[in-house]
C-alpha cells in the first residue's frame, strides 16, 4: 500500500513537472511573441514618421508652388499692363497756334517778350494751392491780391481769346516754388539743388472766374540741365 502511494506520488510529481514545463515554454513563447509585436510596432512607428515627414515636405512643397504661382500670376499682371501701355501710341503734343508759338520762341529768349502783350500779374493763390494739394480734383486759382507774383496771364487774339498762364521768369526764384509749378507744369527734367534754368514747351491753359483765373490744363517746362543758359 505503501508503495502505491509511493507511486501515485511519483506519477502526480512527473505531471506537475510536465505542467510546469509547458507554462515556462508558453511563457517564453509569449515573450517572444511579446518582442515581435514590439518591434513589429517600431518598425511601424518609423515607416507612420517616416509617412508623415514626406507629408509635411510634399506640403511645403504645395505652399512653394502655389507662393510660385501667385508671383508669376503677378509679374504676368504686370507684364501685360506695361505691354498695354507701350502699345499705346503716346500722346500728341498739343496744336500750337503760329501767334502762340511765336510768342513762346520770344519767351524763351526773353521773358520780357510778354510786355508787348499787356499781361496780368498774378499769383497762385494759398487756399487753393492747399486744398488742391490735398485733394487734386479741387481747382487751382490764380489772383493779383499779392506782390510777390511769378506768373503772367496773356491774352492770345483779344481779350475775349484764348488765357495762357506764362512763368513770369523763365528761372525758378527760389528751390520752394517747385512745389507750386509741378502742379501748374509738366516739369521734365527737374533735378533737385540742380537745375533752376528751363525752356517754355507750353504755356498753361486759364479761364476767367470772377475776379481770378483758374488753371484749365497744365503747361510744360523742360528745365535744363545744370542750369544752363
Amino acid at each position: 500500500m505503501i508503495q502505491n502511494r509511493v507511486n501515485e506520488n511519483s506519477e502526480l510529481h512527473l505531471r506537475l513537472r510536465e505542467q510546469l514545463q509547458e507554462l515556462e515554454k508558453a511563457k517564453e513563447d509569449e515573450i517572444a511573441n511579446n518582442k515581435e509585436l514590439r518591434e513589429e510596432n517600431s518598425e511601424l512607428e518609423t515607416q507612420l514618421n517616416k509617412i508623415k515627414e514626406r507629408a509635411r515636405e510634399e506640403q511645403d512643397e504645395t505652399e512653394r508652388l502655389r507662393r510660385e504661382i501667385a508671383n508669376l500670376t503677378q509679374e504676368n499682371k504686370k507684364l501685360k499692363q506695361d505691354n498695354e501701355k507701350l502699345s499705346q501710341p503716346p500722346p500728341l503734343p498739343p496744336v500750337v497756334p503760329k501767334e502762340l508759338a511765336t510768342l513762346v520762341e520770344h519767351y524763351n529768349n526773353n521773358p520780357e517778350a510778354l510786355i508787348s502783350y499787356k499781361p496780368a500779374d498774378v499769383s497762385l493763390t494759398e487756399q487753393s494751392f492747399s486744398q488742391h494739394r490735398k485733394d487734386n480734383n479741387q481747382p487751382l486759382f490764380f489772383g493779383e491780391e499779392t506782390t510777390d507774383k511769378q506768373f503772367r496771364v496773356v491774352f492770345i487774339g483779344s481779350e475775349t481769346g484764348n488765357k495762357f498762364l506764362f512763368p513770369k521768369n523763365n528761372t525758378l526764384p527760389k528751390a520752394g516754388l517747385y512745389s507750386q509749378y509741378k502742379y501748374i507744369f509738366e516739369c521734365r527734367g527737374y533735378q533737385e539743388k540742380v537745375t533752376t534754368k528751363f525752356r517754355l514747351v507750353y504755356p498753361a491753359k486759364v479761364t476767367k472766374s470772377g475776379v481770378m483765373w483758374e488753371l484749365k490744363e497744365r503747361g510744360e517746362l523742360e528745365f535744363l540741365g545744370g542750369g544752363e543758359s
